[in-house]
């Protein structure tokens, strides 16, 4: 990117920080040199495929500047993260460790002897990696990327496979000088994931490069901190920053209701929402945070593909009212859901700036809504406000073609 011809709102956030900036000009290496590998194989699929995957990526980044009502900056830096993360290096032989072992610097990790059945790549008759149990996938091992510095070399390895019953633990194994290999732990991903999802609103933690070496990343939620596991290419060490979720600065909901494509906003992320449910003197803010959280998933989270959205979940707005309605956690499969933590709904009248909040912590399928506790008292709801509460206690269609 020539930051000296940006325009765009994205393009001036990504050249406005320097980490952003140093990525995404990584990711442009590094494309570019995997289209050049696959022409010279032939690949004429793969080529193709790994056009269409950039252009998705660029897309989904370009979208972010219809978040500046909540989220442009983090939406800007995770896409571009998950990105570079997700494109192999130009010296990575990315993929299964092959037959013969993997070599780093003057070292070679052996594939061991199975211990308790289990594949293991050794150095120098020490375990290194070992598969986990229960393991189904055929290479136990994945490499995902290498560094090289100087007489540093080290590479970024998947151990095992995340899937709904299992956990993959990515290390970085590196070797400094002849006869030392070194193996450090960056983090663990469990159940199962998208490798083509480069967007903002994926919960799974991910690895990346970054200009100090490689990272896991686990992000934060409301009221929720992450993190990020950070590998030093200079020294070897291994070192943990805290992830603070912080929503963006100054957006209020009018600027939400007014942008071109409020539905892709999550309105946690908008600060005068935050700022709403941090303020909850009665009901539960956690609960009520993972119901609303990652509504642009289509009102509740991890939500199946084969899960159609049910009406009675998202975003609906009118001239009065801006609702929001969310479950906190799924059953996976199949059309039904329940929410384990807690069926919510948020709305801001517009005319008097208000908040009002309800939540069901027993709920299932939208059921047994007449439970629910609201805050403030039911009596100081609005009309506009009122309806819509009652339209969601029912368990009816309330979204509109706004949704």
């Amino acid at each position: 990117m020539d930051c000296a011809k940006a325009t765009t709102l994205v393009e001036k956030t990504i050249c406005a920080d320097p980490h952003i900036k140093w990525q995404d000009d990584v990711i442009s290496r590094n494309y570019f040199a995997a289209l050049k590998s696959l022409r010279e194989k032939g690949d004429k699929p793969a080529h193709a495929q790994m056009q269409e995957t950039q252009r998705r990526w660029l897309a989904a980044r370009n979208a972010c500047g219809s978040k500046a009502a909540g989220g442009l900056d983090y939406c800007i830096e995770e896409t571009t993260s998950k990105r570079l993360g997700r494109l192999p290096a130009p010296t990575a032989e990315a993929g299964a460790v092959p037959p013969a072992g993997l070599r780093i610097g003057t070292e070679i990790l052996a594939w061991g002897k199975p211990k308790d059945g289990l594949r293991t790549l050794d150095h120098r008759g020490r375990i290194v990696l070992q598969e986990p149990r229960n393991s189904l996938v055929d290479s136990p091992f994945t490499i995902h990327d290498r560094w090289k510095d100087g007489q540093t070399d080290a590479v970024l390895v998947e151990e095992g496979a995340a899937d709904y019953n299992n956990c993959s633990t990515f290390y970085v194994v590196e070797s400094r000088k002849p006869g030392a290999v070194a193996r450090h732990e960056l983090g663990k991903i469990c159940g199962d994931r998208s490798s083509d999802d480069d967007s903002d609103n994926d919960p799974d933690p991910w690895s990346t490069r970054n200009a100090d070496g490689f990272a896991f990343v686990s992000p934060a939620r409301p009221f929720s901190n992450g993190e990020v596991r950070q590998w030093r290419s200079k020294t070897g060490d291994l070192t943990t920053s805290v992830i603070q979720f912080l929503p963006t600065p100054g957006s209020t909901m009018q600027s939400l209701a007014e942008s071109q494509e409020p539905k892709v906003i999550e309105p946690l992320r908008n600060a005068e929402f935050f700022a709403a449910v941090s303020r909850l003197a009665t009901l539960d803010r956690r609960r009520m945070a993972d119901a609303l959280w990652e509504l642009t998933n289509g009102g509740y989270r991890n939500r199946s593909p084969d899960m159609p959205q049910p009406e009675l979940y998202g975003l609906a707005m009118d001239q009065n009212t801006v609702a929001y309605s969310g479950c906190g956690a799924v059953w996976r499969g199949g059309a039904h859901f329940g929410c384990e933590e807690g069926d919510a709904l948020a709305v801001w009248d517009r005319a008097g700036g208000g908040f009002y909040f309800a939540l069901n912590k027993f709920g299932d399928n939208g059921r047994d809504r007449e439970k629910a506790q609201v805050e403030p008292p039911l009596a100081s709801w609005p009309p506009s406000t009122r309806a819509r509460y009652e339209n969601w206690r029912n368990g009816g269609r309330w979204t509109d073609e706004r949704r």
